[in-house]
Protein backbone atom coordinates (compact mmCIF):
# COMPACT_ATOMS: atom_id res chain seq x y z
CA UNK A 1 0.00 0.00 0.00
CA UNK A 2 3.14 2.89 0.74
CA UNK A 3 4.47 1.84 -2.36
CA UNK A 4 0.88 2.68 -4.19
CA UNK A 5 0.49 5.75 -2.61
CA UNK A 6 4.23 7.03 -2.48
CA UNK A 7 3.40 6.98 -6.60
CA UNK A 8 0.12 8.60 -6.25
CA UNK A 9 -2.11 5.70 -7.87
CA UNK A 10 -4.08 5.19 -4.83
CA UNK A 11 -5.79 8.68 -5.77
CA UNK A 12 -7.33 6.08 -8.67
CA UNK A 13 -11.00 4.90 -8.63
CA UNK A 14 -10.83 1.46 -9.09
CA UNK A 15 -12.51 -0.27 -12.27
CA UNK A 16 -13.36 -3.21 -13.66
CA UNK A 17 -9.92 -3.56 -15.25
CA UNK A 18 -6.50 -2.19 -15.53
CA UNK A 19 -3.20 -2.37 -17.16
CA UNK A 20 -2.15 -4.66 -14.75
CA UNK A 21 -4.68 -7.20 -14.74
CA UNK A 22 -4.47 -7.28 -19.06
CA UNK A 23 -0.81 -7.86 -18.50
CA UNK A 24 -0.56 -9.94 -15.96
CA UNK A 25 0.81 -13.15 -15.25
CA UNK A 26 1.10 -15.81 -12.63
CA UNK A 27 3.27 -14.84 -9.75
CA UNK A 28 3.67 -10.93 -11.09
CA UNK A 29 5.33 -8.85 -8.29
CA UNK A 30 3.71 -6.11 -6.43
CA UNK A 31 6.32 -3.39 -7.88
CA UNK A 32 5.38 -4.63 -10.70
CA UNK A 33 1.74 -4.28 -10.13
CA UNK A 34 2.34 -0.49 -8.74
CA UNK A 35 4.53 0.39 -12.42
CA UNK A 36 1.65 -0.62 -14.51
CA UNK A 37 -0.79 1.27 -12.12
CA UNK A 38 1.79 4.37 -12.22
CA UNK A 39 1.72 4.11 -16.02
CA UNK A 40 -1.76 4.35 -16.08
CA UNK A 41 -2.56 7.36 -14.04
CA UNK A 42 0.36 9.16 -16.13
CA UNK A 43 -2.39 8.39 -19.44
CA UNK A 44 -5.71 8.42 -17.86
CA UNK A 45 -7.93 8.97 -21.40
CA UNK A 46 -11.34 7.68 -23.07
CA UNK A 47 -9.14 6.23 -25.52
CA UNK A 48 -6.53 4.43 -23.35
CA UNK A 49 -9.43 3.31 -21.10
CA UNK A 50 -11.50 1.97 -24.14
CA UNK A 51 -8.17 0.31 -25.48
CA UNK A 52 -8.06 -1.50 -22.01
CA UNK A 53 -11.21 -2.46 -22.37
CA UNK A 54 -11.17 -4.08 -25.64
CA UNK A 55 -7.53 -6.09 -24.53
CA UNK A 56 -9.60 -7.34 -21.36
CA UNK A 57 -12.48 -8.94 -23.91
CA UNK A 58 -9.24 -10.65 -25.72
CA UNK A 59 -7.61 -10.97 -22.53
CA UNK A 60 -10.82 -13.05 -21.51
CA UNK A 61 -11.38 -14.88 -25.06
CA UNK A 62 -7.65 -16.62 -24.60
CA UNK A 63 -7.02 -19.79 -23.40
CA UNK A 64 -5.06 -19.57 -20.04
CA UNK A 65 -1.22 -20.13 -20.29
CA UNK A 66 0.27 -23.39 -18.76
CA UNK A 67 2.78 -22.96 -15.88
Amino acid sequence: MSMRRARGVDRLRPGLTGLAQVNSFDGMTDERKVEWETEYASRVTFIHDLSIVLRTFGYLLRRPPVY
